[in-house]
């Protein structure tokens, strides 16, 4: 005779509601953790997004007065050389000798350059040397047939006259390293960045002002400079043949 079927375990319903209840308070807990979470991070990613606003701003404020300086400088360019040509004082661009630099500071001593271009290139000794446009180094100190010495303006001891801005005479001395010292009467307009050049129209730029010391009292300005191109990462400089 077949027995008759047993009631569900009352204890069975009481596990499934229990397993039920844990599901939908895991899923509860889940959604509120994932709610504070993202209202902690909401101002981090609101800052975040408003620092990167700030700084496009200013990367576009400074590019737009990057190319307002570019187009001021070209002016002053084109207003030059119409004025050259006005005063008949059009001179013909200085022929240059490309040259790559065999040994550098710190491997030459006394900030000097060694150059595979020499007598036999039409190397003089006097010419200028620049490591790029109007960017000039130094000047030949030695010839040789197919290799030349160049000292730079920053060498220990070696002193020449400049222009600071293209107006005031300053007397530079090199100091090595690159870098060179000056002094100017107190009260002279100088400032980081400034250009130190050579006399005449066709002068070009020898360095540029890293460092002014004006002390309360004192009668001069010194003033640090470094040349336009770092000694010890040249490759190839260019020998500026003199018309």
């Amino acid at each position: 005779m077949p027995r008759p079927r047993r009631a569900p375990s009352r204890l069975w319903v009481v596990w499934l509601l229990l397993a039920l209840l844990l599901v939908a308070a895991a899923v509860f807990a889940r959604t509120a953790a994932s709610d504070m979470f993202w209202r902690a991070v909401a101002p981090v990613v609101r800052l975040r997004e408003a620092l990167g606003s700030s700084q496009v701003a200013v990367l576009r404020s400074e590019l737009a007065a990057a190319k307002a300086a570019l187009a001021d400088r070209d002016a002053l360019l084109r207003d030059n050389a119409d004025l050259k040509e006005r005063l008949g004082r059009v001179d013909a661009p200085a022929p240059r000798i490309l040259a790559a630099v065999l040994m550098r500071p710190p491997w030459s001593a006394y900030d000097t350059l060694l150059v595979d271009a020499g007598s036999s290139h039409g190397v003089l000794v006097g010419d200028l040397v620049s490591a790029g446009g109007s960017g000039l180094i130094g000047r030949v100190s030695e010839v040789y047939e197919a290799q030349a010495r160049v000292e730079l303006f920053s060498a220990p001891g070696a002193t020449y006259q400049a222009l600071l801005l293209g107006t005031v005479p300053v007397a530079v001395e090199g100091q090595g390293g690159g870098s060179m010292h000056a002094q100017v009467p107190a009260g002279t307009q100088v400032a980081t960045g400034d250009t130190v050049e050579f006399p005449g129209l066709a002068g070009g730029i020898a360095a540029a002002v890293s460092a002014v010391d004006a002390k309360m009292g004192e009668s001069f300005i010194s003033i640090y400079m470094t040349l336009p191109a770092n000694p010890s990462e040249l490759k190839y400089v260019e020998v500026l043949k003199q018309n």
